[in-house]
């Protein structure tokens, strides 16, 4: 058999099977939001002292597996989420929960400071996957900010965060939160030490003491970056990281 021939029956081989990878965390994703569906209805979507909007539900963007190295950007909070859903709660299914997710965060977003920092990443990192994630999965229903008593029940009844970290397995975690958010993460991921990095006042390393939580580096929310024109240093030096790092 031509060499050529053997090529391309070895890549269609391999594109078959990173498919299969897809749908396995597809699959495994959605039955860890159902694991925890039921404690979600009953006590924070049906809770009436409390105004919570719908939870962040990832769906696996197209072809992650395609690419080795994976990063999972995660943001701080929603501003609302499923606000089509509010009158017609019923609706607010893990699918189509899913699917919201889908045709917003795996389509770019929309124009904003945040939005623009991501996908400048994803332009300008070659054979590169992005999932886009945040630290609190459940946020306030009509307004930004983290609500405590939200966010102490999705952590008693919710807590998904960290087994999306072990069925996605990035090589890195980009925390776009500043260290305002660091007992938020330090309560689903446990301690961590911040090393300041040299390149920038802006970047710091998260070092867990759980060796299994990936290379995780923290910024501020790039709507800070642009206001103290910081912006375009620290999302070059994260393109040039990445970059350098999937070699």
């Amino acid at each position: 058999m031509p060499f050529i021939v053997k090529y391309y029956k070895h890549l269609k081989y391999n594109n078959m099977e990173k498919t299969k990878e897809d749908e396995m965390k597809r699959t495994e994703l959605k039955g860890l939001y159902e694991k925890y569906w039921g404690l979600y209805l009953t006590n924070i979507r049906d809770n009436n002292q409390i105004d919570a909007a719908y939870p962040y539900l990832i769906k696996l963007p197209e072809n992650y597996e395609e690419n080795c190295y994976h990063v999972m950007i995660c943001g701080q909070e929603t501003y609302g989420w499923g606000g089509e859903f509010y009158n017609n709660k019923e609706n607010a299914t893990i699918d189509a929960l899913q699917e919201l997710y889908d045709g917003f965060a795996n389509k770019g977003g929309y124009n904003s400071p945040y939005w623009n920092f991501v996908n400048y990443l994803r332009d300008n990192c070659e054979n590169v996957s992005f999932v886009i994630n945040n630290i609190v999965k459940i946020g306030k229903k009509y307004e930004a900010g983290c609500d405590d008593a939200i966010n102490e029940l999705t952590l008693k009844y919710f807590p998904v965060f960290r087994e999306e970290l072990n069925i996605l397995r990035p090589n890195m975690i980009v925390f776009l939160t500043h260290n305002r958010y660091d007992n938020r993460i330090k309560a689903i991921l446990g301690d961590f030490q911040v090393d300041n990095m040299e390149n920038s006042v802006c970047l710091s390393k998260l070092v867990f003491s759980d060796m299994k939580i990936p290379l995780a580096i923290r910024t501020c929310h790039p709507g800070y970056l642009r206001r103290i024109h910081k912006e375009k240093e620290v999302r070059s030096i994260l393109a040039e990281m990445i970059n350098d790092k999937k070699k």
